[in-house]
């Protein structure tokens, strides 16, 4: 089974995977970063101000499959 990155961005904060993920496929993959968007949005959605996440998932040879974005802006 191949092996997936996920690196995630909060705004200006960027974390690297430097583990990875071994899963069945590319779909399974983009599930999985999807759902991940959406725990880390669960807890930082009460910032105040703008908040844009991001998750960039890369294959074994650190090449991007994809990118995923998410933003929140407060109503004023």
């Amino acid at each position: 089974m191949p092996l997936f990155y996920f690196d995630f961005t909060a705004n200006d904060d960027v974390s690297i995977d430097t583990i990875g993920q071994v899963l069945e496929n590319e779909t399974v993959a983009h599930k999985e970063a999807i759902k991940a968007l959406a725990e880390i949005a669960a807890e930082e959605i009460p910032r105040d101000g703008k908040l844009v996440l991001t998750v960039t998932v890369t294959d074994a040879d650190r090449e991007t499959l994809f990118r995923a974005q998410m933003t929140f802006e407060p109503a004023l």
